[in-house]
């Protein structure tokens, strides 16, 4: 699957971030909120197959986000952290094949296990166990995935 520029433009912006290049992270980071409408944190932890579809249009990712390989991410997703006492930085940690439908929230430090289902304006606020599929507000399981990924 050809890869997005918003894809690749937030890719490279953390690879210079990183680097500590002075200058250019910034102004890919201004880019993509300008055309994108999206403010992905250069401190977010995003790997470079995540999927953003409709070019992340109102995605916004904290800094101290995790979000594993494969992901699919719709669009007005909001991660953003919380602050918490007991646990890690308060922010969401994303496993690997997950699949965030447009409008969703969530709201760390949670994470969510591997191959699991996030709904359409979903308020995730505990933690996602593998392979489940959630929605509502807040988000409650509704069925485990079945391992050919069909659903019930």
């Amino acid at each position: 699957m050809k890869k997005h520029l918003v894809g690749r433009s937030i890719s490279l912006a953390r690879k210079l971030f990183l680097k500590r290049v002075p200058l250019l992270p910034k102004l890919l980071w201004t880019f993509n909120r300008i055309v994108f409408a999206c403010d992905v944190s250069l401190m977010a932890d995003i790997d470079r197959s995540v999927d953003f579809y409709h070019n992340a249009l109102g995605v916004v990712v904290s800094r101290g986000t995790v979000i594993g390989a494969n992901c699919s991410v719709y669009q007005n997703v909001t991660f953003g952290g919380r602050k918490h006492r007991t646990r890690g930085n308060g922010h969401p940690i994303v496993g690997k094949n997950v699949v965030i439908y447009p409008g969703a929230v969530v709201l760390g430090p949670i994470s969510i296990g591997d191959n699991s289902t996030i709904g359409a304006n979903a308020v995730v606020i505990d933690d996602v166990p593998e392979g489940m599929t959630v929605a509502g507000i807040p988000a409650r399981v509704l069925v485990p995935k079945s391992p050919e990924g069909g659903g019930r």
